[in-house]
C-alpha cells in the first residue's frame, strides 16, 4: 500500500542499520515514467566510503524530496549489502564527475540510457556477491543474507 502525502509536503530520509555490522547503502528514486535518481549516496568524493553505514548508525539525509513538481506517484528503493556495491557506485561516480554541475545532496537525475547501465551494474555486483550460494546450488540466486532491497511507493496527492 502506498504511502500518500500531500503535494506541499517534504519527505526527509533517515538510514538506520540496525544490525551488528556494517551495511552499505544505496537509495534510488524511480518515477512513474521510469527516470531514476540516486538520493544516496551522494556520489562525489568517496561513494564507497560513504556507502558503508557502521552498526547501529543513523544517517538522515541532508536533502528533502520536494515533491510539489512530483505527479502520482514514486519509489523509494532501498539496497543494503554487506559487501561493497562497488560497481554501481563507481558507475554513477563517473557520471557524477563528466557533468561537473552536482552540488553535494543534490539527488542525481540518470539521462539518456545511464539508467540501464546503472541498473546492470547493481545486478552485477549482487551477483558478484551471491557468488558462494550460485557454486553450492549451481544456480543464479540472490543470497538474502548477503543483500536485501526494500521498496516503497509514495502517491503525492
Amino acid at each position: 500500500m502506498p504511502i500518500t502525502v500531500d503535494r506541499s509536503s517534504q519527505i526527509q530520509l533517515a538510514l538506520i542499520n540496525q544490525e551488528t555490522e556494517p551495511l552499505h547503502m544505496a537509495v534510488l528514486v524511480i518515477s512513474i515514467n521510469g527516470d531514476i535518481s540516486t538520493a544516496y549516496p551522494y556520489m562525489l568524493e568517496a561513494p564507497i566510503d560513504e556507502a558503508l553505514v557502521s552498526a547501529n548508525q543513523e544517517r538522515i539525509l541532508s536533502f528533502e524530496f520536494n515533491i510539489r513538481k512530483t505527479p502520482g506517484q514514486f519509489e523509494l528503493m532501498l539496497i543494503a549489502s554487506r559487501k561493497p556495491l562497488n560497481k554501481f557506485l563507481k558507475a554513477v561516480e563517473t557520471i557524477v564527475r563528466s557533468r561537473g554541475d552536482i552540488k553535494r545532496g543534490d539527488p542525481i537525475t540518470l539521462r539518456e540510457n545511464e539508467p540501464l547501465d546503472v541498473m546492470t551494474d547493481l545486478l552485477e555486483d549482487v551477483d558478484r556477491i551471491s557468488r558462494d550460494v550460485r557454486a553450492h546450488t549451481g544456480k543464479r540466486v540472490i543470497d538474502r543474507s548477503q543483500v536485501c532491497a526494500l521498496s516503497t511507493i509514495i502517491r503525492v496527492v
